[in-house]
């Protein structure tokens, strides 16, 4: 439970811009995509209200039932900001993403090689765009960063399938709820002034989950064989709206000419 699989998305993505940046660097060119701003949208701010909400229940529950709580609120939800530093490749990653149901921005590191590389990310109908310089250097040399710049990239469909498992509220959900052994009912904690439950799983990673208004997710901690004290997610912005604008003059990966 609780391991939204960044690792393996990213990986993909570091994969795929290996195989991309050679077709480019060897004089493949590239289509665009219309929008209208070359420039990341900005975020709408969203500063979720914290009106006294009354106990949900949810803390006398058993783990199975806590977990089905969680689910039928993640089922409803629209939207959540998650963000914290989070273990990748024996390093410590940024993780920074607005997540909608069919939508995402954000930002995140990504393990290339032995270094991270920070990479702005904007999933939208159905296509994911990603930006980064340092990516580009780091997987295709100079020529590639000087080439595709600070212009986003639009993922081939077949290299970022993974995507799904952190851009969309879905993709989070079915991993979020699958866990990984059996689970048990941990202590109460306030965090950042919500009253929380700690669900348990077997592996030492632990779901935090409301216990007054909606049974949310609050915070995400890894098992401490993976994780530093200070490595989580964190999960706030419930339903608050965000608008994200398609990328303008995106290259098409897909259609770069080997």
């Amino acid at each position: 439970m609780g391991k939204i699989r960044l690792t393996s998305g990213l990986l993909t993505l570091s994969t795929a811009g290996v195989m991309l940046l050679t077709s480019a660097c060897g004089g493949g060119g590239g289509s665009s995509s219309s929008g209208a701003d070359t420039k990341t949208p900005p975020v709408a701010s969203a500063t979720t209200a914290s009106p006294v909400h009354a106990d949900n229940g949810v803390a006398t529950k058993s783990p199975k039932a806590i977990l089905a709580a969680v689910g039928k609120s993640l089922k409803h939800a629209t939207t959540v900001h998650v963000h914290g530093n989070i273990p990748m490749g024996g390093k410590v990653g940024r993780f920074d993403l607005h997540i909608g149901t069919n939508k995402a921005q954000g930002t995140m590191s990504t393990p290339v090689r032995t270094s991270l590389v920070p990479i702005e990310i904007i999933a939208v109908h159905g296509k994911n765009y990603v930006k980064s310089r340092q990516l580009w250097k780091a997987v295709g040399g100079p020529t590639a960063a000087q080439l595709i710049g600070d212009r986003w990239g639009i993922l081939p469909a077949n290299g970022s399938a993974s995507f799904k498992s952190f851009t969309t509220l879905k993709g989070m959900a079915n991993s979020l709820l699958k866990p990984s052994g059996k689970l048990s009912r941990g202590a109460k904690r306030t965090l950042k002034g919500q009253p929380t439950i700690a669900l348990k799983d077997s592996d030492g990673s632990i779901m935090y989950v409301a216990t007054t208004g909606e049974p949310v997710v609050v915070r995400l901690v890894p098992p401490p064989s993976q994780a530093k004290p200070n490595e989580y997610l964190d999960f706030t912005e419930w339903n608050a709206p965000f608008t994200v604008t398609t990328p303008a003059n995106a290259i098409d990966f897909s259609k770069l000419k080997h």
